[in-house]
């Protein structure tokens, strides 16, 4: 590919009707040619994980790949559909707010990031919803928190998710449609 760089681990895989001078086709191969993946490929992320893209013409393939690539050369966030919620707010702590707050601030983001983590960490970033963020903020309550308390990390969780949607991990921000603790109160 033109644009890709050497340094970054990368396969590329032609899922086409045909694999090349004779040879066999994986299940897996023959299931995307199917419906309709003529290329695929994946990269390597830190850590060791990878990252699949697929494309139904070779241009669409070579842009998600390209774009993907130039993101991790960057430093960016590239979006996991199994990345949980704990991870995307440790590392959006460490990254993002860290950097750029008074340590204070940063104690009373990491005291609301771990009060949050134990209700909706596990949950995927990507289906995070606002009836199981509400659910949280209930469980807080009941905890005996405060309603100012659970405020406070309501707007954390929201400038998170505000910073998962400008960085494109989320198609929106799920706390947009929760109703703080003050209202619930009411």
């Amino acid at each position: 590919m033109k644009d890709q760089p050497e340094d970054i681990p990368c396969s590329v895989h032609n899922y086409g009707k045909e694999s090349g001078h004779g040879q066999a086709r994986t299940r897996r191969a023959q299931h995307l040619a199917a419906h309709g993946w003529a290329l695929g490929g994946r990269i390597t992320l830190e850590g060791g994980r990878r990252r699949a893209f697929y494309g139904r013409t070779r241009r669409d393939f070579q842009y998600k790949l390209t774009a993907a690539l130039r993101a991790q050369q960057q430093g960016q966030l590239i979006p996991l559909e199994r990345q949980s919620t704990a991870q995307f707010l440790e590392r959006w702590l460490t990254d993002v707010v860290q950097p750029g707050v008074r340590p204070r601030t940063y104690e009373i983001y990491g005291l609301n990031v771990r009060r949050l983590v134990p209700l909706i960490g596990r949950e995927r970033l990507a289906v995070l919803t606002p009836p199981k963020i509400q659910a949280a903020y209930g469980a807080l309550l009941e905890q005996g928190l405060s309603r100012r308390t659970v405020e406070q990390a309501h707007t954390v969780l929201h400038t998170a998710l505000r910073y998962a949607v400008k960085v494109q991990l989320l198609a929106f921000n799920p706390c947009d449609a929760v109703m703080g603790a003050a209202a619930r109160a009411s």
